[in-house]
């Protein structure tokens, strides 16, 4: 007689972040700005509070910066993409970059 095997009960997740309210209600203010994202989310959120989940890809919605708007100019719109160019080098298949956009509030006279 064969003996059943128990697979572990595992749960699979994908992981959205909006980047705009990650970046301005957690980040600009500190030195975490190459915070890896996916480490974050994946060893230590996910894994931390749903041990048996895992984590299949991760959304990441974001907008490029525009210099105009930027505190530094081209430099920050140049470190937006570079961190996002580390960020899809180191995670290949388990990130994914969603581009927005920027859309200007109408001023009314």
């Amino acid at each position: 007689m064969k003996k059943k095997i128990k697979m572990p009960n595992t749960h699979k997740t994908i992981v959205y972040i909006d980047g705009y309210n990650f970046y301005y209600g957690g980040l600009k203010a500190t030195d975490f700005k190459w915070l890896d994202i996916c480490k974050l989310f994946i060893n230590h959120i996910v894994k931390e509070r749903l041990p048996d989940t895992e984590v299949q890809v991760i959304k990441f919605l974001t907008s490029n910066v525009k210099a105009n708007f930027c505190s530094h100019g081209d430099k920050g719109v140049n470190a937006q993409q570079s961190y996002h160019r580390a960020l899809k080098q180191s995670y290949l298949n388990n990130l994914e970059i969603i581009d927005g956009y920027h859309q200007e509030e109408a001023h009314s006279n």
